[in-house]
């Protein structure tokens, strides 16, 4: 019985380790994703102000860079999300006598 009891906190700890290494992967693919979009609306934007007709493009681009900083918050949303999930943002309660 002492044997299943030293062996139980080693596998919960390389599963915590696993899980940990899981959310950073996933954080660090929402980051490169994030970039990539930063980069695509930047992209349309530029493309939008050279365009001839202009008001349409514009406002086909304001609507694509629209969408695409509404992805952005909800990609920091996740991180923030893998972050408190990972231990980064958890705060123990404070106990007041």
């Amino acid at each position: 019985m002492s044997r299943l009891l030293e062996r139980k906190p080693r596998l919960v700890e390389m599963l915590s380790r696993a899980e940990r290494i899981i959310y950073y992967g996933a954080a660090l693919a929402l980051v490169l994703t994030v970039g990539m979009i930063f980069a695509s609306a930047a992209i349309s934007a530029v493309e939008a102000v050279s365009a001839e007709p202009l008001e349409e493009a514009l406002i086909d681009t304001s609507l694509t860079v629209l969408d695409r900083v509404l992805l952005i918050f909800i990609f920091v949303e996740l991180l923030n999300t893998i972050g408190i999930v990972s231990g980064r943002g958890r705060s123990s309660p404070s106990r007041s006598s």
